[in-house]
């Protein structure tokens, strides 16, 4: 067997495993009052249903280095263990096995809520990463650009299925909290 197929099959069966696991267990910098989705959450209809079926297994997990320090950090959209609400949360990582929880947002009723980042149900929310070297921008109330920035690291970004363009967060290390902004109007 040539050594590309080997790595394939390394790597393939490494991913799997690693699906296994987030699909069955929780990491333990998961809060013990959430839990993972799971296989019953996919339900018909339902985005992340169709996701799973265009080959995206995990739409409400991204891994990415959302603070800067050059460690992959963890975002889960994570479903109360007594399934009244769902949150996304990143988890930073130190690098040695100590997390930082960070709330983003989650479900509410008032949209004018800064926390409040859908009103429906979490199987149709997804939860990526984009990458540094982007250009995104801070807009008021009244749509004026109030700011334009270039990320110097990754951001996360949020969805609901089938409806618009994802909200960006981007990490302010001087507030420690996730700042929602947008794709550049111009």
């Amino acid at each position: 067997m040539k050594k590309t197929a080997i790595t394939f099959l390394i790597v393939s069966a490494s991913f799997f495993v690693n699906l296994i696991f987030a699909q069955n267990s929780s990491p333990n910098y998961i809060p013990k009052e959430w839990r993972i989705p799971q296989s019953s959450d996919f339900k018909n209809g339902s985005g992340w249903n169709n996701f799973k079926s265009n080959g995206n297994p995990m739409p409400y997990f991204a891994t990415g280095d959302f603070n800067g320090d050059n460690i992959d950090d963890y975002a889960w959209t994570l479903i109360k263990s007594d399934n009244s609400t769902w949150g996304v949360f990143v988890f930073m990582n130190n690098g040695a096995g100590k997390f930082t929880q960070i709330y983003v947002g989650g479900k509410g009723s008032d949209v004018n809520n800064p926390g409040t980042l859908y009103t429906g149900p979490a199987n149709n929310t997804v939860v990526t990463r984009m990458g540094k070297g982007e250009n995104i921008c801070l807009y008021d109330d009244n749509e004026n650009l109030k700011s334009k920035i270039k990320t110097k690291y990754d951001c996360l970004t949020f969805g609901v299925y089938e409806v618009g363009a994802n909200s960006i967060y981007y990490f302010d290390k001087s507030k420690n909290k996730f700042i929602a902004y947008w794709g550049c109007m111009e």
